[in-house]
């Protein structure tokens, strides 16, 4: 996914995403009205990233056609950090960058690739609907693995409080599938 600086900093440096934050999306990311509809597509967004790293605003430049695709793109944007755009003076500014992603369902489930782990978590949520824990339904044999595994899956939930149709939290359980590149 290569980035486009859409305003130059003045001819300083742009913007450059900080290893391991950047905008990845994973199987827990895809929305799951899309998958379960085999939806996929490219989206363009257009992001500002403040001086402090943080991107605070994100719009859809190219839609993928589908609603829940695009949205979540941005929520993707959103949790991403960078390391500011700097003026000649060296000072950090604002910057912002144009990046598509594609959402295909075969990449992000790895397709047969061995180096990718697939399963399902089962996360439980408290009575504040918080992630209170997380299992998996085939543990790996490996506790260290597994808890990684929970970890990677917990990061990316967007949607980490559920509540009932009156509108109140509540406590349950939720199978989430997983894609995961294997540790190294």
């Amino acid at each position: 996914m290569a980035a486009m600086l859409l305003a130059d900093a003045a001819t300083g440096t742009p913007a450059k995403v900080v290893e391991g934050q950047g905008p990845n999306i994973t199987a827990a990311d895809y929305p799951r009205e899309a998958a379960a509809q085999r939806q996929e597509g490219t989206v363009a967004a257009i992001f500002t990233i403040g001086a402090d790293g943080a991107v605070s605003a994100c719009e859809i430049e190219q839609s993928s056609g589908h609603a829940a695709l695009d949205s979540r793109t941005c929520e993707v944007f959103m949790r991403s950090r960078w390391v500011p755009a700097r003026d000649e003076a060296g000072k950090a500014v604002e910057s912002r960058m144009k990046q598509k992603i594609s959402w295909k369902l075969d990449d992000l489930l790895g397709g047969d690739d061995p180096n990718i782990v697939r399963g399902d978590a089962i996360l439980s949520y408290d009575r504040d609907g918080m992630i209170s824990s997380c299992r998996l339904v085939r543990p790996t044999g490996d506790a260290g693995e597994d808890k990684r595994l929970c970890q990677v899956v917990i990061k990316h939930k967007i949607d980490t409080k559920h509540y009932d149709a009156d509108g109140r939290r509540r406590v349950h359980e939720e199978v989430v599938p997983f894609a995961i590149a294997k540790a190294k």
